[in-house]
């Protein structure tokens, strides 16, 4: 537990050092990455045996954007990833753990407009892909519908918090269960 709390604490000082950018404005700039990696951190909590899986890995957006200025009249969201992850949760009172690797989206849910701030930006998204329990070695599908928040977003790296509703296919207490992560993303 001490581990990925100062885990978490370095990541989060690491991320609040790009504050002091001295080209920041305090905006979202209009971009596109491509291949953005991120590392998370969560915990997978089941609501029938109130098992807490501690844990995390890296997710990879594939395409990462912030959109141009577009017109009043059209919709479209101030930033868009299209992501792969890969998970590994532990229980730390039994001998379980969890190993999930998804894709998904994220979407903003504020339109593009000039002069959007870059930082608490809602969004949702949704990932699916394949979850495996050592508990009784099951293996199945799993989707998770999310909303988070993006506490900053600019363009060498971001924090995102977000929760998870996992809903899963391997056996019925772990088939709906939630699941709050934090993100750090940087790119190159």
């Amino acid at each position: 537990m001490k581990k990925s709390a100062a885990v978490l604490g370095v990541l989060f000082l690491a991320a609040f050092a790009g504050f002091a950018d001295e080209n920041n404005t305090g905006y979202l700039i209009p971009h596109t990455d491509f291949f953005v990696p991120s590392l998370r951190a969560g915990v997978i909590n089941t609501f029938e045996d109130a098992n807490h899986y501690f844990g995390g890995g890296l997710r990879v957006n594939f395409v990462s954007f912030v959109t141009e200025d577009y017109d009043d009249d059209e919709r479209f969201p101030a930033f868009v990833d299209w992501f792969v992850e890969v998970n590994l949760y532990r229980d730390p009172d039994l001998p379980q753990w969890a190993f999930d690797y998804l894709m998904g989206i994220t979407v903003s849910l504020e339109r593009a407009r000039p002069q959007i701030r870059d930082w608490l930006l809602p969004y949702y998204g949704v990932k699916f892909g394949g979850i495996y329990l050592s508990e009784d070695h099951k293996s199945g599908f799993v989707l998770l519908p999310f909303i988070g928040v993006s506490v900053f977003r600019r363009r060498n790296f971001y924090l995102d918090l977000e929760v998870a509703i996992l809903l899963g296919s391997t056996d019925f207490k772990h088939m709906v269960s939630y699941e709050p992560s934090l993100a750090f993303g940087f790119s190159y």
